[in-house]
Parts: structure tokens; sequence; C-alpha cells
């Protein structure tokens, strides 16, 4: 079953400047529409994280059968650390919101650092 991404999602995907093979971190992710998106239209592989474990099953659900490269785990990015260079997109969009002035500031060094190999 294939969902139709809405046009926010589209248009700040397309504005990435995605490449095939690109490594993205959905912070946020919820059932992953957008990482579906980015994942079979920019051949990228995308990790999504989420704090919700019921969007993160549904994502998971939604992905059975699908041959893009998604993963989806139940994360806090305030906490959750991963290797140097494991990403070259950090990618959010309402859940930024919702994060504290000193982790965004975290995530954006994250980015900085992740994109400058």
């Amino acid at each position: 079953m294939y969902h139709c991404p809405t046009e926010t999602t589209k248009e700040f995907v397309d504005k990435l400047d995605l490449k095939p093979g690109h490594k993205v971190l959905d912070v946020g992710c919820g059932i992953g529409g957008g990482d579906f998106y980015m994942a079979e239209n920019y051949d990228a592989h995308v990790v999504g994280i989420d704090l919700s474990i019921n969007m993160v099953s549904f994502a998971l659900e939604r992905a059975i059968g699908r041959s893009c490269s998604v993963e989806f785990e139940v994360a806090d990015c305030t906490t959750k650390t991963y290797p140097e260079n494991t990403f070259d997109v950090i990618y959010s969009r309402d859940t930024i919101l919702h994060i504290q002035v000193c982790f965004k500031y975290i995530l954006f060094q994250m980015y900085t650092f992740f994109s400058a190999s």
C-alpha cells in the first residue's frame, strides 16, 4: 500500500539535494512518510528515530514488503549517539519545534560535523 507524501514533505525533502547513497537521520520520523519518500525517490538510506513506540511500530509495519532502504527505532535524539560520519543529512520537520534550544545546537553541531566529510 503506497501513501502519497504530502506536498509539504515533498517541498522540504526536495530542497535537501539528496544524492543516491546519502545517509539520512530523520529526527521525529513518525510513521515514516518522509523516510519512504527519500528512500524511494532519491535512493537514500534513511534511519528514522522517534520517541513514540506506536509511531515506530506503525512505520515498521509500513516498511514490510518495500524494497527501499529504511530503518526505524525508538530513540531520543537528545541522548542517542552515532559514530562519526554516519549521516550526510539530519532531517527534522515538526519535531524540531519541540526540542530545547541547547539540544538543537547539539544537533546542528552534529550536522556540521557529519557534513564536513
